[in-house]
């Protein structure tokens, strides 16, 4: 039955690694501007007077001089590496009978034997008493478990210094000196790492799922808005008759143009979330088939394409998480023109752009930043140090709703921001990767109730990196007529769940912290 689904969700990911205009597996497969993905060599194909205008009816037109430079897809790469290597994988099986009766497919191999059995011929010839103790493997584990370097031997150690697998005479030789782990040992290991990167792939998908509820609000709003300002646009020139036709038409028309080019944004941008989704899902397939094999070796060896792939994502998938820009367009009049329009006709009106930034849990109209950090003393950088957490603790005189967190930071690598309540249990908490080196504010976005005596941290996880602070003290500080901070931080930390009880403590870093809140 296990085979069965798993040959099933094979079938679902091959409907994901065809190409649209050729319908076979991605060759060559390049990423347009619009996030749709086809084989090079179609792109060239379909090419018709110097322009390639994408099939799937989204609008993008490019110069065929630009085709060469369109960005290979490495995730749709890897996805066909995948599913032909399992379709080989089938093929192989197939064509291997079974050395007993040479009549059925051979998918057991004994290792003690060295013969490969169908399944009827390995219960019989095993059934005898002396043969009972055999090893029995999967037979496309056969190749798979035997060193390329020693043929007779199996492997047996995972090498984490050369991060490769070892048999016993490779054990002995070329990595004598190194540190041996059992295979068992390693891929528990690995499918720990498996297991956090499917949980971040799961994040991710909500994230996106959340960013593309938010971006179809917009977009009906975004429908609403103009009809709005064509209304206003109307009622404007009747006002001024047949003297203001020629340029109401003039100002309609611009109006047209620009709130075209904002929806063209938005759905560009929802249709890169669609795409990632269906890549985050495949991701999460893949890692999931490899993290419930029980083959260690499988395991291993796919680990790393795995994890690359995952990098891979999630560095699209940030640039994705950090919205789209859209101009707003408000029609505006002049009392004083209206009564001068016969001399101000030719200027008379105008479109006035409004930037809106279409994040997930998007709120700009209502949140209002607080800068937390100390006003007096010297900035300096603070390395990050390990197992330890800094941030705020706050003195409210009526609860507000937290929004984002801001941080100054040159880290690379996931932030987790969270809050924690009066009782010292965490009760939100959310993660975002920046991959940039640079000094620079990294927003989190976070959305939950901050009380009386709850406090506002921000931990790097893992990796290198260093956040901006000043000498502070242990004591609260002014911020506004409502409220007041003083400096906290928390020690030991390994990992944050919401309901983790942890041990806030005073602290002298006054870290460079900014938080987006909402008055109740």
């Amino acid at each position: 039955m296990a085979t069965s689904n798993n040959n099933f969700n094979v079938e679902q990911l091959e409907i994901l690694v065809n190409c649209a205009i050729c319908l076979n597996h991605y060759t060559d497969p390049r990423i347009l501007p619009c996030s749709h993905t086809f084989c090079y060599e179609c792109i060239q194909q379909a090419v018709t007077g110097q322009r390639f205008v994408c099939p799937l009816r989204d609008g993008l037109t490019i110069n065929q001089n630009e085709i060469d430079a369109l960005p290979l897809n490495r995730v749709v790469n890897d996805m066909v590496d995948f599913v032909n290597s399992t379709n080989r994988a089938r093929e192989q099986e197939s064509a291997n009978l079974c050395e007993n009766c040479s009549k059925e497919p051979a998918v057991n191999w004994c290792e003690q034997c060295a013969f490969g059995y169908c399944v009827s011929c390995t219960k019989s010839v095993h059934s005898i008493k002396a043969l009972q103790s055999h090893t029995i493997v999967p037979f496309s584990n056969k190749s798979m478990a035997f060193c390329l370097e020693h043929p007779d031997e199996k492997f047996r150690y995972w090498c984490s210094q050369c991060e490769t697998l070892v048999c016993r005479d490779c054990s002995l030789l070329k990595h004598k000196d190194h540190t041996l782990l059992s295979t068992k040992d390693a891929a528990a290991d690995r499918k720990v790492e498996l297991d956090a990167t499917i949980q971040e792939l799961m994040e991710m998908k909500q994230n996106l799922i959340r960013l593309s509820d938010e971006t179809q609000r917009i977009i009906l709003q975004q429908v609403g808005t103009i009809r709005f300002e064509k209304q206003a646009i109307d009622e404007a020139f009747n006002y001024l008759q047949r003297l203001l036709d020629e340029r109401r038409t003039a100002l309609a028309n611009s109006s047209d143009n620009q709130q075209t080019q904002t929806m063209r944004i938005l759905t560009e941008q929802q249709m890169k979330i669609d795409e990632h989704l269906k890549l985050a899902a495949a991701q999460e397939f893949c890692a999931r088939k490899v993290s419930d094999s029980s083959n260690p070796i499988e395991i291993l060896q796919s680990q790393s394409n795995l994890l690359q792939n995952h990098l891979n994502l999630i560095e699209q998938y940030q640039k994705l998480d950090e919205g789209c820009t859209i101009n707003q367009y408000t029609f505006k009049t002049d009392s004083k023109t209206q009564k001068c329009f016969a001399e101000m006709i030719s200027t008379y009106g105008c479109i006035e752009k409004k930037v809106q930034i279409v994040k997930r849990n998007d709120i700009p109209s209502i949140s209002t930043p607080i800068d937390l950090s100390k006003l007096n003393g010297t900035s300096a950088l603070t390395g990050r140090e390990t197992n330890w957490v800094r941030g705020y603790k706050f003195s409210l005189k009526r609860p507000v709703k937290l929004h984002a967190i801001r941080i100054k930071s040159d880290y690379r690598g996931p932030h987790v921001g969270f809050v924690v309540n009066e009782a010292d249990r965490v009760v939100h908490h959310t993660t975002i990767h920046s991959f940039d080196a640079n000094m620079k504010w990294v927003t989190i976005p976070i959305n939950g109730d901050l009380a009386d005596n709850y406090s506002v941290f921000v931990w790097a996880s893992s990796g290198n990196g260093s956040y901006m602070y000043k000498e502070g003290d242990t004591q609260f500080r002014v911020i506004n007529s409502s409220c007041s901070v003083k400096s906290v931080a928390i020690q030991c930390v390994t990992k944050i769940t919401n309901g983790l009880l942890l041990a806030v403590i005073d602290n002298r870093f006054s870290i460079d912290m900014i938080v987006d809140i909402e008055e109740k």
